[in-house]
Order: structure tokens, then sequence, then C-alpha cells
């Protein structure tokens, strides 16, 4: 199953160790993607889209209680392809930094 995943700017590199837990091999590195704060340039979030196990979800949904504001949920692209889009919407964030 594939899920998306985001968390605070602020809790990034604590998330990043908790996702090590998770994944050995390359989870220290899970939250490289930043968001910025809808018509800013701040990054508030930082985000990744992943595969993973049924049994690896249940743990990597304990990151909604251990950081508040973050959001784990599962996501078919072929069911709700605009997912990420609404995703960020919801949360008054986009993927590029405001322009002057």
């Amino acid at each position: 199953m594939r899920a998306l995943i985001l968390i605070p700017a602020a809790v990034r590199d604590a998330a990043n160790t908790a996702a090590a837990s998770f994944d050995p091999a390359g989870g220290g590195q899970t939250f490289t993607v930043p968001l910025f704060a809808a018509g800013t340039d701040t990054i508030a979030a930082y985000w990744c889209s992943t595969e993973m196990s049924e049994e690896v979800f249940d743990q990597v949904q304990t990151l909604q209680t251990a950081f508040p504001g973050s959001v784990v949920e599962r996501w078919d692209p072929d069911v709700s392809p605009r997912r990420p889009g609404s995703l960020l919407a919801e949360h008054g964030l986009t993927a590029e930094p405001a322009t002057p």
C-alpha cells in the first residue's frame, strides 16, 4: 500500500529519526521535500509518499501522536490521483514558494 505523510517543519529532524526506526536503510532521509505556507517562501512542512506494508503503516501512524500536526493516510493514486494536491490545500500548503 502507499501512504502520504506530512509533518510540520519544526519536527523534521525528530521525524526523520523516527522514520529510521521503521526503515533502517533509508528512513533517516524520509522528509526531504519541503512544503511552503501558501503565499510565502516559508517552509512550513515536509512530506513524502511511499510504499509500505500494512504492518509498517500501523507503526507509522504513531507519528501523528508523536508529532501533532502530522498527517498519515493511505493513498491509492489510481483511485485518488489528485489527493496530494487536495491534502496540501486542506493544510494551506504549496509545493512551490511564493515569488516576489
